[in-house]
């Protein structure tokens, strides 16, 4: 209570004058104030006997009700108990957003194969919660890679085989390896290479993303990956679902974030070398095809309309 008169007084000497009368009661003067060196604000915290580092709360172990809140961001209790730096410290939230995610400087490589929605989204999405990984780039290694050749990658990769076989012989149908090499034919082979590439990168931040969750209870998973209406359930804490205690306790954070930050370069990636094509001449033509992992659907430059449930790449 006590803090928060402080703040109470902070305005009013900032902003309201202090004033008194003459000894015939009449004439307004500005009262006479000591004066303390150092900013308004200095001089505000002195005037009730306190310093800037009497601001904030660090939390007691003997406060009632205090909640014991295992989900903060990192830097929660350092601002909690410096509540001036947070004014740095948005700063230089903001700063990265304005210097990353500018229109003329989205697209600018930063160098050790990053560009500026990477290093945004690690700023901005990952550090605040997640210390630790490296902020210049994800590592991706993937090659340009025929559409069709990649997407036989990715079935193997989802332990799907793409030979069909039995008897000891190989079926007539079906044929995936020769059914793909047909329907990717309308896409421009620069295209094909360059998405090729993405659905690798894609593999290759699943793979960390289902590192992640290998000591999560398959039935935990399942249970918060259902749970859609979680945000308002947490309302006034209307209902409670202990599964996303129990993952949250046995997830590996770092190597879903890992997977995140190979995620987001991945389509950035695609997404420039795909604005640098000169795509004028695109035909017309549709691509489908169910993966393991969901649908990929490809369209020219027809007027279509493409559903969005259960994809993977659109």
């Amino acid at each position: 209570m006590h803090r928060l008169f402080v703040l109470g007084m902070i305005s009013l000497v900032v902003v309201v004058p202090v004033y008194g009368t003459d000894d015939t009661g009449e004439k307004p003067v500005i009262s006479q104030v000591e004066f303390i060196e150092g900013d308004l604000l200095d001089q505000a915290l002195a005037l009730v006997g306190m310093q800037r580092a009497d601001l904030g709360w660090e939390v007691k172990g003997w406060w009632p009700g205090f909640p014991d809140v295992p989900y903060k961001l990192r830097g929660f209790d350092s601002l909690f108990s410096r509540p001036l730096e947070t004014v740095a410290y948005s700063r230089y939230l903001a700063d990265t957003a304005f210097e990353r995610l500018a229109p003329d400087a989205i697209d600018r490589d930063q160098g050790r194969d990053s560009r500026n929605l990477f290093l945004a989204t690690h700023r901005l999405g990952i550090e605040p919660k997640f210390g630790g990984l490296r902020g210049y780039t994800a590592n991706l290694v993937a090659k340009p890679t025929p559409l069709d050749e990649a997407i036989l990658i990715l079935t193997e990769a989802a332990g799907r085989s793409t030979t069909i076989r039995t008897f000891a012989m190989d079926l007539p149908y079906p044929k995936p390896r020769e059914t793909l090499k047909e329907l990717v034919q309308p896409i421009p082979e620069d295209v094909s290479l360059i998405l090729g590439q993405l659905l690798l990168n894609l593999v290759e931040a699943q793979h960390w993303c289902e590192l992640a969750f290998r000591r999560v209870d398959g039935r935990d998973r399942m249970v918060v990956a259902t749970r859609y209406n979680v945000g308002m359930e947490m309302i006034d804490a209307y209902d409670f679902c202990p599964q996303l205690d129990d993952m949250a306790r046995t997830i590996d954070e770092a190597s879903l974030w890992f997977g995140a930050q190979k995620c987001v370069q991945a389509l950035d990636d695609a997404r420039v070398a795909l604005k640098q094509l000169d795509l004028a001449e695109m035909p017309p033509f549709a691509f489908d095809w169910q993966s393991p992992w969901g649908w990929i659907r490809i369209r020219g430059s027809g007027h279509d309309l493409v559903q969005g449930g259960e994809s993977l790449l659109i």
